[in-house]
Order: structure tokens, then sequence, then C-alpha cells
């Protein structure tokens, strides 16, 4: 009788998760695979629009919306692979954007939000005046304390998607005998 040795090895179980995706923003995959008995693996992910990451949880930015791929291919140390494919939606990021009115010392400035989103609605902003004070309101009144150039940023966040946009701009505040001038 003839015998002969098997190896029997086990295979990998690929998967992984990440939260919403959002176009031109950093999306991190989280790798959920393992090999039973703990053998290690590698790993070798591919994405639509030519993307492609030997990390283990990598960060991808997606150049475009819409629907798009995401594969893992896991590979223990004895050879045996497996594979998983999710499509995702990638979300447009919405555009953040404002303008200031009345930037005079000692005076309230209106800003106005001009932000925009395609996916959802904006349901949070964060501003922040450049001179350490900050307001959660979509369309706030600050009063500037000190002429000068404050460089002010608007970050906002989408409802539906958790995508978020920031835009700064500079706002230059007059001085209260300019003003009085005008």
């Amino acid at each position: 009788s003839i015998s002969d040795v098997v190896n029997v090895f086990p295979e990998p179980i690929a998967a992984f998760a990440t939260g919403n995706v959002c176009f031109g923003s950093p999306s991190l995959f989280v790798n959920q695979s393992g090999v039973p008995g703990g053998e290690t693996f590698t790993s070798s992910w591919s994405f639509s629009g030519g993307l492609s990451s030997n990390q283990n949880d990598p960060s991808v930015v997606f150049q475009n919306s819409g629907m798009q791929q995401a594969t893992l291919t896991v590979t223990s140390n004895s050879g045996c692979t497996d594979q998983t494919t999710q499509l995702l939606t990638v979300y447009n990021s919405p555009n953040a954007g404002f303008n200031a009115t009345q930037n005079c010392e000692n005076l309230p400035t209106q800003f106005n939000d001009l932000s925009t989103s395609q996916d959802g609605s904006i349901v949070a902003w964060n501003w922040s005046f450049g001179d350490g004070n900050s307001d959660g309101n979509p369309s706030p009144v600050h009063t500037y304390n000190a002429p000068g150039t404050y460089n002010v940023c608007l970050t906002i966040s989408d409802s539906s998607t958790g995508c978020y946009s920031t835009y700064c701009d500079s706002v230059t505040v007059t001085g209260s005998v300019l003003c009085n001038l005008a």
C-alpha cells in the first residue's frame, strides 16, 4: 500500500468595513479578514479608478462620485486566498461657502451661509471667526473688537451622508474711525 501525507491548510476569510464614502475625502477601509488558527495573511486592495493598496487598513480618496467598487484579496502564508467585493456609493461632498457684510470694528458683522449640498441637506455649521471665537448657527452675527484681517472658516456637514466641506476666506475689519467716514 502507498501512503502520502497531505497538508490541508485553513482558508482565509476576506471581509472589510467602511463608513459613508465621500467624494474627494479620505475614506478608511478596515480589514476584518482572518484565517482560522490565527495564521497571518497579506492583503491586496483594488478600487474603481485604478486605485490600489497593499496596506492592511488603507485610506482611499475616490476621484469620482456614484457607484464605485472595492475589492479585497487576502492570501494566507500557506498560499490560500479569498476575495470579497463591495459596491459603494461615493457621495458628493457639500460645498461650503459664505459672505460677510458690514465689516467694522465693534459693529455686528453678518455672515451669510452660501453652502449647497447635492446628496442631502446641511445639518451642522461650525464657524471659526479667526479671533478665537466660534459659532454653530447657519448665518451668525459676530462682532470684532479690533481692526485687522481675520481668517474665517466654515465647516458644514450633510445629513444623510455625513460628508463635510470646509471653506476659509479672509475678512478685513475696518477701524471704527474709517467706518464712520464711509
